[in-house]
């Protein structure tokens, strides 16, 4: 199996699955539509990341339970943008991580409309899809699934 066939057979299936939950989202919280085009893109994004971070933690377990065990700290990480505002040094992780960036995006388009006024944003997150597609990459040429 070749990493494209990996990538499309493993995001086809859960990435549908997430956007169909976050548009469920979109719409149960009744949000004004003329943001759902910015909605589903920084959704789409980070989607995108998370997955990435699925398949790295999937292609580095042998087991199941390995998974529970490799997977916990990234899932951790992932939270801390919701305990930020306790700490200094939460709030200094947080930073960092897509997550946050996703948050910041979404929160700041609803309050005031444009996206192109988080830039940085934006950037982080996709630095984030491209720095998951590489470690994704040497992951998967280290253990291929033949």
């Amino acid at each position: 199996m070749t990493a494209v066939e990996f990538v499309v057979g493993k995001f086809l299936m859960s990435g549908f699955l997430l956007m169909s939950i976050n548009l469920f989202i979109f719409f149960t919280l009744k949000v004004d539509l003329i943001y759902i085009l910015p909605f589903i893109l920084i959704t789409l994004i980070t989607t995108i990341i998370i997955l990435f971070i699925g398949a790295i933690i999937g292609l580095l377990s042998k087991d199941q339970m390995q998974t529970s065990i490799i997977g916990f700290l990234p899932m951790c990480l992932l939270m801390v943008p919701m305990f930020a505002k306790y700490t200094k040094i939460l709030t200094d992780i947080s930073n960092l991580l897509p997550t946050y960036h996703c948050s910041e995006v979404l929160t700041k388009v609803m309050s005031c409309g444009s996206l192109f006024s988080m830039k940085i944003n934006i950037l982080v997150l996709l630095i984030w899809v491209v720095f998951s597609f590489l470690i994704f990459g040497v992951v998967y040429s280290k253990n291929r699934l033949d």
